[in-house]
């Protein structure tokens, strides 16, 4: 009985030291797992540093783009403006050009009626001159023929 005891015994020191190296293996492994974790945890949280870093550049290019973009914008409509005030302008300024053609071909045909009119009264002057040589002539020999008259 008591050689039983003793193996009993001894059983029981062996199961309890494969117990405590069971105990230390299980409490190695799960420090080594604890520790894949932590690594782990530190990656994702370099990671997810390091994405909101560049989601953080990204944000910022947007809103720089944003703001360019918006002032591309106002540029395009001040230039749009531009343009429409530039074509009023070139309408406009055809619109009195046809007037003022029209006006420039007014004076122009009172221009030539009045050429033709100088034409005629040119004209006129010149037949009046030739009356006016005829007459003075025709009174010259009147008045020498009244002098000789008058002699006799």
């Amino acid at each position: 009985m008591e050689s039983t005891i003793e193996s009993m015994k001894t059983k029981q020191n062996e199961q309890e030291v494969a117990m405590t190296k069971l105990k230390e293996v299980f409490h190695a492994r799960l420090l080594g797992e604890q520790e894949e974790r932590k690594r782990q945890v530190n990656n994702l949280k370099q990671e997810e540093a390091s994405r909101l870093n560049h989601l953080a550049s990204a944000n910022e290019r947007i809103a720089t783009l944003s703001q360019e973009l918006e002032r591309e914008k106002k540029l395009v409509e001040m230039f749009k403006a531009h343009k429409d005030d530039l074509e009023h302008v070139i309408t406009k300024a055809g619109e009195d050009r046809k007037v003022l053609e029209a006006r420039l071909k007014e004076k122009m045909d009172v221009v030539d009626v009045l050429n033709d009119k100088v034409s005629l009264l040119s004209l006129e002057i010149n037949e009046k001159d030739k009356s006016v040589e005829k007459l003075t002539l025709l009174l010259a020999a009147k008045e020498s023929e009244c002098q000789t008259l008058n002699a006799l």
